[in-house]
């Protein structure tokens, strides 16, 4: 009797438990299906109509008719932890509003999401319990930046087109091969052979550079707008998108890079460089889609992820062959569709939103931090 009693608990625990880890797509189908407002001309006259896409059932939400993409319901949703934070600005600029957000996207050094500030440099948040942690900031700011990154597991920084490696008391100059220091740039990806990095033009696409740290050249070429770069083994995988007209993503693999060209920096392409970046740009691209916008790219438990925007919302989607499928609807509205910027730090997953200010002035204005089956979007205000 004793045994059916733990037995009949245990599994009446295990019922709950997968209760509660259900993805509840209800809210998000209901919104999908409400009529949104549009602005069209008529003869030159501006017409306000109510507009839904034309075939919508419980297996097709959209369907992509130039290249075939189709949105579904995934029949083996992924269940995430989902929460919603802030992060509080240290100043507010009601003028140039864009000087009270990070000069860099934030990273994770130390158990700590480091965040660099114009005014008043590092700013720091335990990664575990997200508060500030005041005295390690004290320990960083011995010196101002105006740029920090992470690279090979370490802390570095940039002052005066100087270089600066945190030693964990102190910050010192370095010799580090490094591609650029008069204008510093994110890096994307950075393993013993490149950094990775990129500059994004918005409907013009962008040039990513794969900077070789052995013999400190870069290699370039055309692109889509850079947002995530990963490596399985000898292949590198380069996730891109244009916020434009329709919307534009595209997945390139390569295994080797014989469509780059070397290129200095500080010297703009020749006509026959960029001739030769552009043109065999189809040959690595193993996704092509329209309406969507894959925004990062991460793995959970093995599983192929995409954050992606599309409309007014921002789910998290796998591919598979013709199908985005939707695993997890999020928070049922639009999170960002700014430059986003995805790093992985052992286990975590850090994703930055960079949006464009006044001056075109680029700033972080969000970051969405995963962890196991923990999502976290944290906005600062």
């Amino acid at each position: 009797m004793k045994k059916l009693t733990i037995l009949f608990f245990t599994l009446i625990i295990n019922y709950s438990f997968s209760q509660e880890k259900k993805v509840d797509f209800d809210k998000f189908i209901e919104l999908y299906k409400e009529p949104i407002l549009d602005t069209v001309f008529f003869e030159e006259l501006e017409v306000m109509t109510y507009y839904r896409y034309d075939s919508i059932t419980e297996n097709l939400l959209y369907k992509d008719k130039l290249n075939g993409y189709k949105l579904t319901i995934s029949e083996n949703p992924y269940y995430l932890d989902l929460e919603e934070k802030e992060f509080k600005l240290p100043n507010i600029n009601l003028v140039e509003k864009f000087k009270n957000y990070p000069v860099s996207p934030s990273v994770i050094y130390e158990n700590k999401i480091i965040s660099l500030f114009e005014k008043d440099n590092f700013i720091c948040h335990d990664l575990n319990t997200l508060e500030r942690d005041r005295e390690y900031e004290k320990l960083l700011n011995q010196k101002t930046f105006n740029f920090h990154w992470v690279i090979d597991s370490e802390l570095f920084a940039i002052h005066n087109e100087k270089i600066f490696k945190w030693d964990g008391e102190k910050w010192i100059k370095t010799k580090i091969n490094f591609p650029f220091s008069e204008s510093p740039k994110p890096i994307f990806y950075d393993d013993d052979e490149f950094l990775v990095f990129s500059d994004c033009r918005g409907e013009w696409g962008a040039n990513t550079y794969f900077y070789q740290r052995e013999n400190n050249k870069t290699l370039v070429r055309k692109t889509n707008c850079l947002n995530t770069v990963n490596k399985d083994k000898n292949t590198f995988r380069l996730t891109t998108s244009i916020n434009h007209m329709v919307n534009f993503s595209e997945i390139y693999e390569f295994q080797n890079l014989k469509n780059f060209v070397t290129t200095d920096k500080k010297k703009e392409l020749n006509y026959e460089q960029y001739k030769k970046i552009s043109g065999d740009i189809d040959k690595d691209v193993v996704v092509d889609m329209r309406g969507f916008l894959l925004k990062s790219n991460f793995k959970l438990k093995e599983r192929d992820l995409f954050l992606v925007s599309f409309d007014s919302f921002t789910f998290i989607a796998e591919l598979n062959n013709d199908e985005l499928q939707i695993v997890n609807p999020l928070f049922n509205n639009s999170i960002t569709y700014q430059d986003l910027i995805t790093r992985k730090y052992e286990d975590y997953y850090l994703i930055s939103s960079l949006k464009y200010f006044d001056h075109l002035v680029e700033r972080e204005d969000l970051i969405i931090l995963i962890h196991n089956n923990k999502l976290i979007k944290i906005d600062w205000r």
